[in-house]
């Protein structure tokens, strides 16, 4: 499942990334037009807290202010489980990973990752929401 996330939602955004899902993350000053017309092009779900979004493609109009409700949220709604870390994705922009040593790194930016303090904050959030 891919996903397209809202300016409002780009944190959230970035967790589903991490949590191994393909997410856009849109710029504050795109349209509304354009957000939909991205989602079609791409057969993206479109996560937003616009109540004004209309499209043709699924919506999911999410309700919490918290980026790990939001998560919740999501992966209620679409059935999903954490892909951490063995198939997370770049947080910055959205490549995926590959293992190389004690290391993770973006194969499209070549930004790296390594399993420091972060990472045990993230499972223990992932352990706290039930996944």
């Amino acid at each position: 499942m891919k996903f397209l996330a809202d300016a409002m939602l780009a944190r959230l955004g970035r967790w589903l990334r991490m949590m191994g899902y393909d997410t856009i993350i849109m710029k504050p000053d795109v349209s509304d037009e354009f957000v939909v017309r991205k989602a079609v092009e791409e057969d993206r779900v479109i996560l937003t807290r616009d109540k004004r979004i209309r499209a043709s493609v699924k919506v999911l109009l999410v309700k919490s202010d918290d980026h790990l409700k939001q998560l919740k949220e999501v992966f209620d709604a679409f059935h999903l489980k954490s892909l951490f870390p063995e198939h997370s994705r770049c947080s910055v922009c959205n490549g995926e990973l590959r293992k190389i040593g004690d290391k993770w790194v973006c194969i499209k930016c070549g930004k790296l990752y390594w399993e420091g303090s972060h990472w045990i904050r993230i499972k223990k959030s992932l352990k706290e929401l039930g996944y």
